[in-house]
């Protein structure tokens, strides 16, 4: 049952499961990946994406009907300390993205406007 997709007929879901090596080096967590039927997805399949509007947008908008990103995943999981930043950027569909959605976790760069002078 691991290793590949997986559909679920009856919810029209399908889990995508990757594989990632856990922080503190006990093994692997998996990172999964899920797509709901709905009408937006099942248009985005049948028709194609248009208009700047892409199946991953239907599937971040999608999050409350279950469904989730790898990338989502990935964050979710270095916020909570499973997997290491470098992990799972490396894991990431769109390292550059998942890395602005973790900026919070970085820490911040010194801001010259923001120092306060001992004059």
């Amino acid at each position: 049952m691991e290793g590949g997709p997986h559909q679920t007929a009856e919810l029209g879901r399908i889990r995508l499961p990757k594989s990632v090596p856990r922080k503190d080096g006990t093994g692997r967590v998996a990172v999964i990946e899920i797509l709901k039927s709905t009408l937006r997805t099942r248009e985005y399949v049948e028709k194609g994406e248009t208009d700047g509007r892409t199946l991953l947008d239907a599937m971040r908008v999608g999050e409350q009907e279950g469904m989730q990103t790898f990338d989502g995943d990935i964050e979710r999981l270095i916020r909570e300390g499973v997997l290491d930043m470098a992990t799972g950027l490396a894991y990431a569909t769109n390292s550059g993205n998942l890395q602005l959605e973790l900026a919070d976790l970085t820490s911040p760069q010194s801001d010259p406007l923001l120092e306060t002078s001992a004059t």
